[in-house]
């Protein structure tokens, strides 16, 4: 693969270039980083490149949105091999939410069609980020792409606008903490590129849901996702997920592929009660089971605290005798202040007075010697 960093058009010759696409559209790999030269009006735009590439160039001199921002990943994203951290979708999604910001990206006006917005900058596509020649500003996100990706013949392409990912690494190690998150965006995105067997780390089938919690009566969308591999069978692939509430009792929710992503299955439920919900999901090929993989999700708003507010007095007392203490009724109230262990403290304050600097010390010794000297005068010994 080739990573291509801020330069302008000029740094490479048209042979150089052309060499470059065939080269890729051959079966092989491109990373462009954002900048203000690669971007702006004297970059890849001019160049044979602008085809390959899978953004639509903005209009203007050098177009860079120079306000940091928190890389927020699209639903392509999340799924992606690039951003897989724990291996959890939801989990995923936490820890890019809470990665240090990258301050600025080129500003283009939009992907191409065909690409996948994998990033995005959570700022609005604007009528600055026009593309030359164009109408105006497009993309299936209507925010700023950051990473995109495209095929380009048997190669791939990618774009990441920003160039400031260091971040992730400087800002974390000054804090003592772990750069795993900037060691695992490049190792993955170069391995990818490369044509790397990512998803052999990735468990045959992962099991999330769109959010780690909800209201009680809101959506909960369930994925399951099915990784192929070479050498295991193929066929027909079902997947049947199971969701239990906090009581035990199941509750129905119906997963199905879509022709589009076949091994991709979803369904929804919208929980009609608070509690943590365990879901569970069995993947069957050819009718045989296949791989096994479990979640959960908490629902707020739970009613089984105010179900019964009466009360309980025996649980009352086992947590009082458990814990060292003592259970009073209302009636005993009275009781409670003898039943008070009384502890005598005793509290020390040492006081230190220093005398050398006062006034009256000086006072004093200024006497004694003012004294001494009237009584040596008048006895004529001065």
């Amino acid at each position: 693969m080739v990573i291509l960093g801020d330069m302008e058009a000029s740094y490479l010759t048209p042979a150089e270039y052309q060499a470059l696409v065939k080269w890729i559209d051959g079966g092989k790999s491109l990373l462009v980083l954002g900048g203000y030269r690669s971007f702006g009006s004297e970059g890849f735009r001019n160049s044979p490149l602008a085809d390959v590439i899978p953004v639509l160039f903005a209009e203007g001199d050098s177009p860079q949105l120079e306000e940091p921002f928190v890389l927020e990943l699209t639903d392509a994203g999340r799924e992606h091999p690039i951003f897989s951290i724990t291996g959890d979708r939801v989990q995923d999604a936490a820890v890019w939410a809470t990665a240090p910001p990258l301050t600025g990206c080129s500003i283009v006006a939009g992907e191409k069609p065909g690409a996948t917005v994998l990033a995005v900058n959570p700022t609005p596509l604007s009528p600055p980020g026009r593309e030359a020649g164009g109408e105006g500003p497009s993309s299936s996100t209507g925010k700023l792409p950051v990473l995109v990706t495209q095929r380009y013949g048997k190669g791939h392409v990618a774009v990441l606008t920003a160039d400031t990912t260091w971040r992730w690494t400087r800002l974390t190690r000054v804090l003592g903490q772990s750069d795993t998150l900037y060691a695992r965006f490049w190792g993955q995105m170069i391995r990818w590129l490369a044509g790397k067997e990512l998803d052999q780390d990735r468990p045959v089938l992962t099991l999330s849901t769109d959010r780690p919690d909800y209201d009680v009566g809101k959506k909960v969308t369930i994925r399951a996702v099915r990784q192929q591999r070479p050498g295991q069978p193929t066929g027909e692939a079902n997947v049947a997920v199971e969701v239990v509430d906090e009581s035990g009792k199941p509750v129905g929710v119906q997963m199905a592929a879509s022709s589009a992503e076949p091994d991709v299955f979803a369904g929804a439920l919208y929980p009609t009660a608070g509690g943590r919900y365990q879901v569970s999901a069995t993947l069957s090929m050819n009718g045989q089971q296949a791989a096994n993989q479990t979640a959960e999700f908490l629902v707020r708003g739970s009613g089984l605290e105010l179900a019964d507010t009466g009360t309980k007095k025996e649980l009352l007392r086992d947590l009082a005798t458990k814990t060292g203490g003592l259970y009073f009724d209302i009636d005993q109230a009275h009781q409670l202040a003898s039943k008070i262990e009384r502890r005598e403290r005793r509290i020390t304050r040492v006081v230190r007075t220093e005398f050398w600097d006062s006034p009256w010390l000086f006072l004093g010794f200024l006497a004694a010697v003012t004294a001494e000297w009237v009584i040596r005068r008048r006895n004529h010994l001065v």
